[in-house]
């Protein structure tokens, strides 16, 4: 999920659906405050084609048990 805060509280603490959907709402826990939708959400934070790979990479060593860090 991308780092988001409230407009009107500031507050990070996100009220999301546990298997959520494009249309699915994104709100503020603590005010209540409609943020935007999670399928916006996720194309403001799409990553480049680099990171991707990177991401998949460091998910596939580590289905094989493999530790990246040194």
């Amino acid at each position: 999920m991308p780092e988001l805060t409230c407009h009107r509280c500031g507050s990070d603490s996100l009220d999301v659906v546990e298997v959520p959907m494009d249309w699915d709402e994104v709100c503020c826990r603590d005010c209540g405050e409609f943020i935007t939708t999670w399928g916006a959400a996720s194309q403001d934070n799409q990553h480049s084609p680099l990171v991707h790979a990177c991401f998949q990479t460091q998910q596939l060593a580590r289905s094989m048990g493999i530790s990246l860090a040194s």
